[in-house]
């Protein structure tokens, strides 16, 4: 099988130096828009859904549960996020 090798590390690297590397460490403004995403993306998601079920009675139910769904939302959009950069927990 196909393995992809890891970009930033060398064969005698350990994996916990890159973490220590402050080359990629979240600058404070990508940290504090990171933690600001996260209510913008709630409501607008709230929003579609508010105006799908406005277009389409059938999806009144969904709004009832609007937390369930956003995460949802989030844990699909979380888990493409971890397969795209092959990042584990």
């Amino acid at each position: 099988a196909w393995s992809r090798p890891c970009r930033h590390l060398t064969p005698r690297e350990p994996a916990m130096s890159s973490l220590l590397d402050p080359s990629f460490r979240p600058t404070f403004f990508e940290l504090f828009a990171a933690e600001r995403l996260t209510p913008g993306l709630k409501g607008a998601l709230l929003y579609a859904l508010g105006v799908a079920a406005q277009r389409r009675p059938s999806l009144i139910r969904v709004l009832d549960w609007g937390d369930e769904v956003y995460a949802l939302f989030s844990a699909v959009l979380e888990g493409s996020t971890l397969a795209s950069s092959s990042a584990t927990f």
